[in-house]
């Protein structure tokens, strides 16, 4: 039996390519340095791949400032494009330094959001299948706690540049939304970031937003959690809708459906347009709670009252598909429509989610005309920035052939950029890959690695792998109670071909024998609840 390749769809996401600095081919130790602004990751990356001196790249970098913060991920990345360890040691002390975060003073009301962060609707990940098992368990993070919000300072007159943070962090929405000025996203997060050193929590939220969906250049999930954690930390909706989604999603924290729901609850109870739309997501598909197509639709038109795109996609999904309210396709077409045009306008600012989005309507064709091309290009956006769902997607389409030209080994490629990043999906795709020998060579003990990964992340796909490599003693010692215990698991998460499995298993064991792999599978599924 081979592992089965997984096919899905999904939904939503985008690409942020700022400006490089230009420099002279010819390098002298006196020739002044032409600082554009703070160095973006990509703008450093471009620099070091194109051969300037390493003298000459640590005086670009001391004398221009980095506009990132330095972390593992991106820390490879700059070493892989040639920089050495005299430039990232310039880059770890030019890089932004948060200043000491004043005590916020009692206040009831956290400060609204006036410009809520977007996420995917129906992203391989927050939106997984229906009956998808457990998320795995609760990493060991710090407990959120709520503290009273930071108070908004009165903001600066208009002429003046602004020194306080609201002033500075309205200054960013102007850029970000083109309100009044040219829209600017690095522009926008330089003023957000200022911001956000001066402990603004508004700001954190939609800096952390930056970061998780490429606005900055490249996803970095963990200074993305790092400033929605602060964020959240002082009450503000923002951040606790971000840091419910990277709980949700598993992107640089351990996926954890209960703390997501906890989180992005609070967001939608406080009028947060992003966290009503996931909420609403989390009930559509049993994420964490348990189903319910009503609670969905509730929170789904609470965000649309907000012109929240995401939710309009969400909901225009239950209307084309008659789920929780009666079929009907033109009032989806309706809603697909008016999400789209907000789509064209984050994308055009290199979100990330926004691509995903659009690629999605280009490969499903309900309301312009089937485009696999444009929808493979959408994917490639978001993935070269670092977006988990976008990659795994990428490598599909390479693997099939759809909207590109087939090429397993580029599907090798982007499965393991996503396997990687924690992607299960992809995780299930690679370990495949390993056992059938596509795209590289075949290899049993990485199909296995791979398949345990994406399983005991609750993937049903990895599981029913890994469930194939235990009945087939591929990679494992043939076992047929493991076997039964992991199909019984993809089972449970929706897939039907499982179920043929468990059938067929059973007629080759004991009583016992099936009794032990219920009791393992019961075991696993206490340890890792859904709800």
């Amino acid at each position: 039996m081979r592992f089965r390749a997984i096919q899905l769809t999904l939904a939503a996401a985008g690409l942020c390519v700022p400006c490089a600095l230009l420099f002279p081919p010819a390098i002298h130790a006196q020739t002044p340095v032409p600082c554009n602004g703070l160095l973006t990751e990509t703008g450093l990356i471009k620099l070091a791949a194109s051969g300037v001196p390493e003298p000459r790249l640590v005086l670009i970098v001391k004398t221009c400032g980095a506009a990132f913060t330095l972390t593992k991920d991106s820390e490879d990345r700059l070493r892989a494009a040639g920089a050495t360890d005299a430039v990232i040691a310039a880059v770890r002390e030019a890089a932004p330094k948060p200043k000491p975060r004043p005590a916020p003073p009692p206040k009831p009301e956290a400060p609204k959001e006036s410009s809520p962060a977007q996420t995917p609707p129906r992203t391989a990940e927050p939106a997984a299948p229906p009956a998808k098992p457990a998320e795995p368990p609760k990493a060991a993070e710090p407990a959120v706690s709520v503290l009273p919000p930071t108070p908004a300072p009165k903001p600066s007159s208009p002429g003046a540049e602004p020194a306080d943070p609201r002033g500075q962090y309205e200054r960013g929405e102007a850029f970000e939304k083109g309100a009044g000025v040219r829209a600017d996203p690095a522009e926008a997060a330089r003023w957000y970031r200022r911001s956000a050193d001066q402990g603004y929590a508004p700001a954190e939220a939609r800096l952390a937003y930056f970061y998780e969906y490429g606005l900055t250049g490249m996803c970095d999930f963990a200074e993305a959690l790092r400033l929605y954690r602060l964020a959240a930390e002082q009450n503000d909706a923002g951040g606790q809708a971000g840091l419910g989604h990277l709980y949700a999603t598993g992107w640089g924290v351990a996926a954890d459906a209960r703390e997501a729901v906890r989180l992005t609850r609070m967001a939608a109870e406080a009028g947060n347009a992003r966290g009503e739309s996931n909420l609403g997501v989390n009930f559509e598909f049993g994420n964490g709670v348990p189903q319910d197509f009503a609670e969905a639709i509730k929170w789904f038109r609470k965000a649309i009252d907000q012109d929240y795109p995401y939710a309009m996609n969400a909901l225009g999904d239950l209307y084309w598909d008659g789920k929780g309210v009666a079929e009907d396709k033109e009032r989806a077409k309706d809603l697909y429509g008016r999400a789209m045009e907000k789509m064209k306008a984050a994308a055009d600012l290199g979100d990330a989610s926004a691509y995903l989005s659009l690629a999605r309507v280009y490969e499903l064709g309900r309301i312009v005309p089937l485009d696999q091309t444009q929808a493979f290009a959408d994917y490639l956006k978001a993935a070269q920035v670092g977006l988990p769902v976008a990659e795994n997607m990428v490598g599909i389409r390479y693997a099939t052939g759809t909207g590109t030209a087939k090429d397993a080994l580029e599907a090798v490629v982007w499965y393991r950029r996503a396997a990687e990043h924690g992607n299960s999906d992809a995780q299930a795709n690679l370990g495949y890959m390993y056992d059938t020998g596509t795209g590289v060579a075949r290899d049993s003990d990485k199909a296995v690695q791979w398949a345990r990964q994406s399983a005991e992340q609750g993937n049903a796909n990895g599981q029913f792998n890994l469930g194939a490599a235990y009945a087939g003693g591929r990679g494992v010692p043939q076992d047929n109670v493991e076997a039964y215990k992991w199909y019984l698991l993809s089972e449970a998460g929706g897939n039907k071909q499982a179920t043929e499995r468990v059938k067929d298993l059973a007629s080759h064991m004991t009583g016992a024998q099936v009794s032990e792999a219920q009791h393992r599978a019961s075991e696993w599924s206490a340890q890792h609840p859904r709800h």
